[in-house]
């Protein structure tokens, strides 16, 4: 058995070599222990480089590349055993070499990866994916590198020769040291190798019939990925560039990129048609007007516009054929339009023809999770006939991600400390409960996945909200409209005109623009009392039905928010996270919840998901016991689908 087994003092590496060198030399072979370790080093540099280069190649998967890590093993092996004299065929260490990767991608790979955040979802995501990817490609080049050096030890040692020996001797030596050397040991020995690898320089794979001796080298060093959230409110596309090196493989681009890589659009339409008597309207260039300038001529204090908001629900659940859904396309289709001639504006027009023309791009259109194949099938070629490109080849269109799932990935990403102590936690468990919550503008999406902590890592959506048709899509959008609804029925608006100005787009901005500039105030117990806009734009502006005086003295406590305004509101989440998690595992099971999208915004959310607020409260003991377990803390929450949609793509 094997004499070197620890790396803790970082020297495992050495001690194997010199302890080869030893006995080499008393053989009359000249070698160095720089020889080898120089050897081990530059295989590892190099398997790193190439597994990198496939992180980008749609449907490379899994962490550990198995073929690339077969080609650079069996490649060092081959060149220690020239070094030190040993006469071996090619196919006898290949078939070593692929035994020892073989048993690693299986038994070493689950040790490496459970103790990482990628013990939580499948792909890490951006930086960390990237990193890790190449971390452990280099980790276990290394370690293959230790285990061959202590075969070799055992063999001189017993005055044996590696030459003599059958493939399955060979092989079942080998599976003896793997299993007496223990790569935790020696975990933290090639992390800090890898932090100095580029002064090893990178070795090639030995060329044979089945093997290259180029390193994977994509054919364009640049991608472009873009992460498209198309909104009922307000639709986002966030952008990231990659640059590929052979030393690096594929890294963020660190001089193109910019703090804030997010472009954002207001899904707003106002048609020529529906303003005939519109001044501004009919001055604009084009029949419809699209975004920003759509949004400005629809919340017009003194003359609103009518706009056509919110068609993305009828895109995706308006009957097969029907004038809603043709409609819904037809709004989609102008918009799309508008999103591409963004993305060329203030994306493409950013990066200089020496990058554009070394460049692949894949264009990434989140989905509800309620999307079938025919949603998505629909959302790419309109983003085809728009002008994104779809080539299979350079550029690609992709609608496979949903939104919650884009969202799991920027969880994860964003909270990889405490993500970590989570799985530290949890390190006894065969699986976590995962509840992730997208409270968006029109509906709330909810997923409960069950993620496997040990061996296959497999992830399972357990159940999925909503599922078919329901009352109430639980959008932040609802809160806007119990507010508008409370105030008709407490008689501060007058419904003849409110319900004009909801109708045609303007109400919708207004209150929900209301919401949000109340937000903090509410959460400190303090009231809306400042209502000008709303009544400006739907009151009664002669005030021939209801005075002005009324309007000034009707404000909004806190307590008239969450009790009277926001009551079904809240009580409807509440059941909808309960029918979520019945019959599937108990509220005291859940490890851990996400909560994003625009509309977790709202102050009350945080505190329903820790039982405070309902008449059926969550009883979700572990989040309650430690706040921790709650992910709801972000950046910008509105942006979180598109930036998750670009989260583990390299």
């Amino acid at each position: 058995m094997s004499e070197v087994k620890s790396g803790k003092n970082g020297l495992a590496l050495k001690s194997a070599v010199e302890k080869v060198v030893t006995l080499a030399n008393a053989r009359g072979i000249q070698v160095t222990a720089d020889d080898l370790i120089k050897l081990v080093k530059t295989h590892a540099a190099g398997a790193t480089a190439s597994t990198m280069a496939m992180a980008a190649l749609p449907g490379a998967g899994s962490t550990i590349a198995t073929g690339v890590e077969i080609g650079f093993v069996w490649s060092m092996y081959y060149r220690i055993c020239t070094k030190l004299g040993i006469n071996v065929k090619k196919n006898v260490i290949k078939s070593v070499g692929s035994a020892l990767i073989t048993n690693l991608a299986g038994g070493l790979a689950a040790q490496l990866i459970t103790g990482t955040v990628l013990s939580i979802v499948p792909g890490l995501g951006t930086l960390g994916a990237v990193a890790l990817i190449g971390l452990t490609s280099y980790s276990v080049t290394y370690y293959s590198g230790i285990v061959f050096m202590n075969l070799l030890v055992r063999l001189f040692k017993a005055g044996q020769s590696l030459e003599t020996m059958s493939e399955d001797e060979l092989k079942s030596m080998m599976k003896e040291e793997a299993q007496s050397t223990s790569f935790k040991d020696v975990q933290a020995e090639a992390k800090q190798a890898y932090k100095t690898r580029k002064e090893d320089g990178v070795a090639q794979v030995i060329a044979d019939d089945d093997a290259s001796a180029a390193p994977m080298r994509p054919e364009r060093t640049y991608w472009l990925h873009t992460g498209v959230d198309f909104g009922s409110t307000n639709s986002v596309m966030a952008w990231r560039l990659y640059h590929w090196t052979e030393e690096n493989g594929w890294q963020p681009d660190s001089e193109y990129n910019k703090d804030n890589n997010i472009v954002r659009c207001p899904t707003v339409l106002v048609y020529k048609s529906d303003n005939p008597d519109h001044p501004d309207v009919q001055a604009e260039e084009e029949d419809v007007i699209v975004g920003k300038r759509a949004e400005a001529l629809a919340t017009d204090n003194l003359e609103p516009a009518v706009a056509r908001t919110n068609f993305k629900p009828l895109f995706y659940d308006a009957a097969e054929g029907s004038p809603e859904q043709r409609e819904a396309i037809r709004h989609t289709s102008l918009f799309m339009n508008h999103l591409y001639q963004l993305y060329k504006a203030e994306i493409l027009d950013l990066l200089p023809n020496s990058v554009l023309t070394d460049m692949c791009a894949t264009v990434h259109l989140t989905t509800p999770v309620r999307a079938e194949r025919v949603h998505r099938d629909l959302m790419k070629a309109l983003a085809e006939k728009a002008g994104f490109v779809h080539d299979g080849k350079t550029y690609f269109v992709d609608t496979s991600r949903n939104e919650a799932e884009s969202v799991m990935h920027l969880c994860v990403d964003s909270n990889l400390s405490t993500m970590q102590r989570l799985v530290n936690m949890s390190s006894g468990k065969a699986a976590l409960n995962l509840l992730f919550i997208d409270v968006g503008g029109s509906t709330t999406d909810i997923e409960l996945i069950k993620q496997e902590m040990h061996a296959s890592h497999s992830t399972q959506v357990l159940a999925m909200w909503p599922r078919g048709n329901v009352q109430y899509m639980l959008g932040g959008r609802e809160v806007d409209r119990a507010i508008f609804d409370y105030l008709i029925d407490t008689g501060c608006l007058v419904p003849e005109f409110a319900n004009a100005c909801w109708d045609h787009g303007t109400g919708k901005t207004l209150f929900r623009r209301l919401k949000e500039n109340y937000n903090e105030r509410l959460r400190a117990g303090q009231a809306i009392e400042k209502l000008s806009n709303i009544t400006t734009a739907c009151g009664d502006p002669d005030e021939e039905i209801r005075p002005r005086s009324r309007y000034r003295d009707h404000i909004i406590t806190k307590e008239v928010f969450e009790e009277k305004i926001c009551r079904r509101y809240i009580n409807d989440l509440t059941d909808a996270l309960h029918e979520v998690l019945k019959g599937q595992v108990g509220e005291d099971e859940v490890d851990a919840v996400f909560v994003t999208g625009a509309g977790s915004r709202l102050y009350f959310i945080h505190d329903l998901i820790l039982g405070r607020h309902g008449d059926r409260p969550l009883a979700l003991t572990q989040i309650q016991q430690d706040e921790s377990r709650l992910f709801d803390r972000y950046r910008d929450p509105a942006t979180c689908c598109a930036e998750g949609a670009i989260s583990a793509v390299m």
